[in-house]
């Protein structure tokens, strides 16, 4: 995959606040397929450094997920791989979460 360029990035970002936005809005967080999917995809395609307001968006996506995955039933629950997958990518790939980026790095994974 390549980088962006700056016109189709900023729809991309608009895309990933609002499914991060809708996801964090629920009151009760319900990661579904489709959304999750929405997501990887989306983060697949951003270039790093991260412009600021995205940035932002990944931090609430990190919290919601980390709220998510605490409030799941059991290890078998459908959602938890989806939940592990979005905070690896916002945590630790783009560096949203200071455990999960230094465990990153820490391991040499850390990608340019």
């Amino acid at each position: 995959l390549w980088p962006l360029p700056v016109a189709p990035q900023l729809g991309v970002c608009a895309l990933i606040h609002r499914h991060v936005e809708q996801l964090a809005c629920q009151a009760q967080p319900d990661l579904s397929y489709m959304r999750s999917q929405w997501l990887f995809a989306l983060s697949a395609v951003l270039p790093r450094p991260l412009p600021p307001d995205t940035c932002a968006a990944y931090r609430t996506l990190v919290r919601t997920c980390t709220a998510l995955r605490r409030g799941l039933g059991a290890p078998s629950d459908p959602q938890l791989p989806r939940v592990n997958i979005l905070l690896a990518i916002a945590g630790g790939y783009f560096g949203q979460d200071e455990q999960l980026a230094g465990i990153a790095a820490a391991m040499g994974r850390e990608l340019p």
